[in-house]
C-alpha cells in the first residue's frame, strides 16, 4: 500500500490496523518519492534481529549465546595463518609468501 503523508495522517488508526500483518507493508510518500515505511513489530523484531547477526555474530544455535563480535569489524585484526593475531594487509603477504 502506497500513500501520502496527508493521507497517512487522516487514516492512521485504519494504518496501524492494516500494519499489524507482517505481510503488509505501508509505503509513505512525499510528492511523489519513497520517504518512510510503515511495518508491523513482527518484521521488525526480523530486521533487528538480522542486524544483530551482523553486529554481534550469530546466536550458536545449541547454547542460544552470541558468537561475538568478529575481530575484523571490532579491531581489523584476524588471525594469520600461523594463528598470530595480524592485519588483514599482513595475512594477505603471509598467505602470498
Amino acid at each position: 500500500m502506497r500513500l501520502t503523508l496527508s493521507e497517512a495522517r487522516v487514516r492512521l488508526g485504519q494504518i496501524c490496523a492494516t500494519a499489524q500483518d507482517p505481510r503488509e507493508v505501508i509505503v509513505l510518500t512525499r510528492h511523489g518519492r519513497d520517504l518512510a515505511a510503515i511495518v508491523s513489530m513482527a518484521e521488525v523484531a526480523r530486521i533487528w534481529s538480522g542486524q544483530d547477526d551482523e553486529w554481534l555474530g550469530r546466536k550458536n544455535p545449541l547454547t542460544g549465546r552470541r558468537t561475538g563480535v568478529s575481530m575484523v569489524m571490532s579491531t581489523g585484526l584476524v588471525a594469520g595463518p600461523d594463528g598470530r593475531v595480524v592485519t588483514t594487509r599482513e595475512a594477505a603477504e603471509l598467505v602470498r609468501e
